[in-house]
């Protein structure tokens, strides 16, 4: 059997309440873009075989894969292409699931997506990621509750609705002189100070009353006009 998995670049547009205060905290939205992208193609094996660029960062993940369903390590991975690392085009998340989907039908595993995110340990903060790489195309997200939430459960998703097609984005991506990822990322969300409510009300309230309704309205100005002002505050 031999197995390929494609996965779009994704740009972040932002959460929606840091806070907390309502109960919930992070949410999100964000769209999948055509390129870059990721690809994998998988094929059996008699152990683990990774090649390709981002080839460790392949197998570190697989064999975390592997580890938590309790599956002897065999499968050859080849990476076909990638998406550039820690430049804000949700790398890690793509590339985790990707690994995780691909593995699971590999191995003709009975895991749901949202236990191969939780394996793998990914939408702890954003859900954008996850739900963008099962659907594509423009979502929001929920964020976790303050309390009760469940270990490794996903944000619910509020939203998911094609982007058309003729709205062109040009992503730039400077030469980054330093990278923030892993426990650097964890110890700055840390430090952050909590938003205000009127903030937040904001936010939501172009997210809901402006934004998304010009989106399914196709108007592309105030689409643009509403993202702007949800991003600077």
């Amino acid at each position: 059997m031999r197995i390929e998995v494609r996965a779009q670049a994704r740009l972040h547009f932002g959460f929606l309440d840091l806070s907390g205060e309502q109960g919930r905290r992070f949410g999100g939205m964000g769209v999948s873009i055509d390129g870059p992208r990721l690809v994998l193609r998988m094929e059996a094996a008699k152990k683990l075989l990774v090649e390709g660029e981002q080839a460790e960062r392949v197998e570190i993940l697989a064999s975390r894969f592997f580890e938590a369903v309790e599956v002897r390590p065999e499968a050859r991975i080849r990476v076909v292409e990638t998406i550039p690392e820690h430049v804000g085009l949700g790398s890690g998340t793509q590339l985790a699931l990707a690994v995780a989907s691909g593995l699971t039908r590999l191995h003709d595993l009975d895991l749901s997506p949202e236990e191969q995110c939780s394996l793998m340990n990914r939408a702890r903060r954003s859900g954008v990621g996850y739900h963008l790489f099962q659907r594509g195309g423009f979502v929001v997200e929920g964020g976790h509750t303050v309390e009760g939430q469940k270990l490794g459960e996903a944000p619910p998703l509020l939203m998911h609705h094609e982007f058309p097609e003729a709205w062109r984005i040009v992503v730039a991506v400077p030469v980054p002189t330093e990278t923030i990822s892993g426990e650097t990322e964890e110890a700055a969300f840390s430090r952050l100070g909590p938003a205000s409510d009127q903030m937040v009300d904001q936010i939501s309230r172009i997210v809901l009353m402006r934004l998304v309704p010009a989106l399914v309205e196709r108007k592309l100005d105030t689409f643009g006009q509403a993202l702007t002002e949800a991003q600077e505050l």
